[in-house]
């Protein structure tokens, strides 16, 4: 099969305002070496830009689309490709802070190694493997892990508004040390969660929760794994996605299970100290979760979504990820 690249490249993602990030020149240099011919449009505001680049992709029969940005630009682009019935195959380069699904599929290196080693591979006209990918979809938002959580939606608004990489590390002290600054994320959402799914009862809660968290993979990028479950292969059905809600005390017998795994200045956080599902508790994965509450901070791969009364989630769709290059 022959492949015809398109570059979408973010200068504002994090990573590529640092050194180890990648500029278009670069780009533009690294396809020239290798004697690869490839469409290449820059997104900044992920909106006009992105809309301009599709489009372009479209016009020239891009087939692949290679997004040198992190999560959020990937989100951004797939909901634009998915809400049109554009569906090339996607190439991450590494190019944003978190990069979870460069980790998921095992791409590793910085952005210009790992371009290098993909227009390469296509240069060759060897046959390229693909991992299917199942995404989530959050209201039309699709990614790999949403959480709704007035915490976590908090803390990514702080972050940013920083412009530095390294904050990251100084907000987290922030929010774990400081009792004034946990003040701010103490803050418990009513409503009712419904999952349908083998395994799970339709209505699992009616009541308070502090986070609704779920993902189409095991792990995000840091190695935490949220769903330890799916790696067992009795249990993994990459179709269907696994949802965790830790309780903030409706259900004694519930809440008790869930906060017997954390202690200490974690658990005075209200956030439990590995998210790791005890054993019999709720052994399934979800087809759909449906979510009910009032003006709910929405996160989909770390990138905040407009509040919203109801949240709809499954995970029907997928994406072709090359799977057979990887940077060193």
């Amino acid at each position: 099969m022959e492949y015809n690249l398109g570059v979408l490249n973010n200068p504002n993602a994090r990573r590529n305002l640092t050194s180890k990030g990648m500029k278009e020149a670069m780009i533009l240099d690294i396809l020239h070496d290798v004697g690869l011919i490839a469409v290449v449009k820059k997104t900044l505001n992920h909106e006009d830009s992105l809309d301009e680049a599709i489009e372009e992709f479209m016009r020239e029969g891009v087939n692949m689309v290679v997004v040198n940005g992190g999560d959020g630009t990937l989100m951004r682009t797939v909901t634009k490709f998915k809400r049109i019935g554009y569906d090339p195959y996607i190439a991450p380069l590494n190019g944003g802070t978190m990069n979870n699904l460069s980790y998921c599929c095992d791409i590793k290196g910085r952005p210009p190694q790992v371009l290098r080693d993909l227009a390469l591979l296509v240069k060759s006209g060897e046959d390229i493997r693909f991992k299917t990918q199942h995404l989530v979809n959050v209201n039309g938002n699709y990614g790999q892990i949403f959480a709704i959580s007035p915490a976590a939606y908090r803390f990514i608004e702080e972050y940013d508004k920083s412009p530095d990489i390294k904050e990251v590390g100084k907000l987290i002290s922030k929010a774990l040390l400081s009792p004034e600054y946990r003040a701010r994320f103490k803050e418990n959402l009513k409503g009712e969660i419904k999952i349908s799914g083998e395994g799970i009862e339709e209505e699992l809660l009616k009541g308070e929760f502090m986070i609704a968290i779920g993902s189409t993979v095991p792990r995000i990028c840091t190695g935490l794994r949220l769903f330890y479950r799916m790696d067992d292969p009795r249990n993994h059905d990459a179709k269907k996605m696994h949802v965790l809600v830790p309780y903030g005390g409706v259900d004694e017998n519930k809440a008790n299970i869930v906060r017997g795994v954390g202690a200490g200045v974690l658990h005075n956080f209200g956030l439990p100290f590995q998210w790791l599902w005890p054993s019999g508790f709720y052994d399934g994965v979800a087809d759909e979760v449906v979510i009910e509450s009032s003006r709910m901070g929405i996160i989909i791969d770390s990138e905040r979504l407009p509040p919203a009364d109801k949240v709809t989630i499954d995970c029907k769709d997928a994406i072709e990820v090359p799977r057979i290059y990887r940077g060193k």
